[in-house]
């Protein structure tokens, strides 16, 4: 027989998880819920009992965890209440981080497109390149200035615009970064750090399977992977055209769609980079005048 996780979590917030669920409790209209809820009533909400008989847990074991009187709650035990009080997935993912448990609602779906405001986003900042990028490291969204500096992600194929794959298979572009080897190595390790949830995924397996195949560096680095969780840092491109650019490389999550992460390239002050991105994306608009942004 298996043991039941038992979640670890400091009294504090185990009081915070009590308090939470009773806030919780109290908010549903009974009516809605149980048969109890006919006789006369002193309190709002669903009682105490009613939650137990819906969840199928203890009544002294419910009640002293209102009261934060245990020490740690199994994930079996967390879902029933959460689907009796009629938890959100925000909500039970809150109620879960409380009780120091991991919690996995399942594999959202991968993004391949965003939302107008999020294009609107990257089109509003200028000649400061930027691209958003799904769960997978796809890139599924950018700027012109991005493509000022980097390329046509659009003209690209679908595997082209993944991000550790161009880093691997697209030699002509690695060859404009200085100190490539160690930068691709940094792009290995965050992606791996960022990934490792799901590597018995078969996209997973094939996409690992498809590099290892596609690149020796890829083949002789992954097995000794080091893991990084991503940080600003700073590169330095040589632009056949404007010379050295450096920038500063910066992610961020976005709230609303914790599976994009928005990723932009601001220039290094002092460096004249700034300049040579204002020239460049001027010069792409100029020899561009009808383009149209392609579909993604």
């Amino acid at each position: 027989m298996v043991k039941a996780e038992i979640g670890k979590s400091s009294s504090s917030r185990m009081r915070e998880l009590g308090q939470f669920l009773r806030a919780r409790r109290e908010r549903i209209a009974p009516q809605k819920t149980t048969a109890r809820s006919t006789t006369r009533r002193r309190t709002p909400g669903l009682r105490r009992e009613e939650v137990c008989d819906i969840s199928g847990v203890g009544l002294s074991w419910y009640t002293w965890l209102e009261q934060g009187r245990i020490d740690g709650v199994t994930a079996d035990k967390l879902h029933s209440l959460a689907a009796a009080l009629q938890l959100s997935a925000d909500e039970t993912t809150y109620v879960f981080e409380l009780a120091g448990l991991p919690h996995h609602i399942g594999r959202p779906q991968v993004a391949e497109t965003v939302p107008a405001r999020y294009q609107a986003l990257l089109d509003t900042i200028g000649s400061t390149p930027g691209y958003i990028s799904n769960s997978r490291w796809d890139r599924i969204a950018w700027n012109d200035a991005a493509v000022s500096l980097f390329g046509d992600f659009g003209a690209d194929p679908p595997r082209e615009r993944n991000v550790l794959w161009r880093t691997f298979t697209n030699m002509s572009r690695r060859r404009t970064l200085r100190d490539r080897d160690a930068v691709a190595q940094v792009i290995l390790a965050e992606f791996a750090a960022s990934q490792g949830q799901f590597l018995e995924e078969r996209w997973m397996k094939d996409f690992v399977e498809e590099l290892l195949e596609a690149s020796p560096e890829f083949r002789e680095w992954w097995p000794k992977r080091g893991v990084s969780y991503s940080r600003d840092k700073e590169i330095s491109l040589v632009h056949s055209r404007y010379g050295e650019l450096r920038l500063f490389h910066s992610s961020f999550r976005m709230m609303s769609d914790a599976e994009m992460t928005l990723v932009l390239f601001t220039p290094v002050p002092g460096t004249g980079t700034g300049e040579k991105l204002d020239c460049m994306l001027a010069d792409y608009l100029r020899e561009n005048p009808d383009r149209v942004r392609p579909l993604r």
